[in-house]
């Protein structure tokens, strides 16, 4: 399985007229990103209550994130100032 974990973190083009579904969108997906966080952060500390129901992503991540599977990061990531953001 491959997931595409992209946020939406330059909304201020789509501010105009007419980008309402991407600003939509951009809020699904950093709503996910935020309920895959807070089950990280739960995992991480050791807590008894893992909040995988907040979001789908985080239901179909359950297996990955409980250690049932091996599992692989790879992170596009530039040095280019114009990219620092």
């Amino acid at each position: 399985m491959i997931i595409d974990l992209a946020g939406s973190e330059k909304s201020s083009p789509y501010l105009q007229e007419g980008h309402q579904s991407l600003l939509k969108e951009g809020g699904n997906i950093n709503r996910s990103l935020l309920a895959l966080g807070n089950c990280i952060t739960n995992l991480s500390n050791g807590e008894q209550h893992i909040p995988y129901r907040d979001s789908k992503l985080t239901r179909i991540l359950k297996d990955n994130l409980s250690g049932y599977c091996h599992n692989i990061m790879i992170a596009c990531v530039s040095q280019n100032l114009s990219q620092y953001e």
